[in-house]
């Protein structure tokens, strides 16, 4: 039996960078003016007066070596709150047993968290950007992609995004 392995993580960027080439925007990484020194947004659109930042959520939350410890955290937190059993740990860890609702959550409030952090993160990227290109009424757009989190199902993913808005 062949052993079954995650998809290949695209670089989405790369893809990404040729496209907005092709419909007459630029990568700011490329452009002159830019300035390497700072945060920058991705691409310009001159010709609409945007500029946007292409955020890749490519880390599976909740499923690699560092996560570990948070995810004991969460466990810790759950049992001592009587959500969960001792006993069920290990259930839960290996996907055999459904986690309840008030501690998947909990995981999705983590979730929520780091995709807060991007979106302001790439709204600082896109004002620096503003300044650099002296683009002061340019409108700001975020590009946000979903390729290698597997934790939350895409239309959860959106809710979320749509609930920090």
């Amino acid at each position: 039996m062949e052993e079954l392995k995650r998809p290949e993580i695209l670089n989405v960027e790369d893809f990404f960078n040729e496209y907005v080439e092709y419909f007459g925007g630029q990568v700011i990484s490329s452009n002159e003016k830019n300035l390497v020194d700072r945060p920058n947004a991705d691409y310009i659109f001159k010709n609409e007066n945007v500029i946007a930042e292409l955020k890749c959520f490519q880390k599976d939350l909740f499923n690699n070596e560092e996560d570990i410890p948070r995810i004991f955290n969460f466990l810790d937190k759950w049992e001592e709150k009587k959500l969960i059993k001792q006993g069920d740990r290990f259930k839960i860890i290996l996907g055999s047993k459904q986690l309840p609702k008030e501690c998947y959550n909990d995981l999705l409030i983590a979730c929520s968290k780091t995709i807060d952090r991007v979106l302001h993160k790439a709204n600082k990227q896109i004002q620096e950007s503003k300044r650099t290109f002296s683009l002061p009424n340019a409108k700001g757009l975020v590009l946000l992609c979903n390729d290698g989190n597997y934790f939350v199902e895409n239309n959860v993913f959106l809710g979320l995004i749509a609930n920090l808005m």
